[in-house]
């Protein structure tokens, strides 16, 4: 059984991400993280199982941050809690 990722450092990302209010959609974080975290995203979906998609990788990680009680969806984006 393959060890579980390590995502601390890109749902570090995503907080911070969120945090400066740049957290308006999970397209917009995918493209956020793209540009300011390149070189983390590509660590991140190597990690990941079955390499998903940038969108749904950073759509998981939101929805475990959301399950973890640290950001909540409002009407338009993501905020911290």
């Amino acid at each position: 059984m393959p060890d579980k990722p390590d995502y601390t450092a890109l749902d570090a990302a995503i907080l911070d991400l969120i945090r400066r209010g740049d957290g308006c959609s999970c397209h917009r974080l995918v493209d956020l993280l793209d540009s300011r975290y390149g070189e983390l995203m590509a660590a991140a979906l190597c990690d990941a199982q079955g390499r998903p998609a940038e969108y749904r990788l950073v759509k998981r990680r939101l929805q475990a941050l959301r399950k973890a009680g640290r950001i909540r969806y409002g009407q338009l984006d993501w905020t911290i809690r």
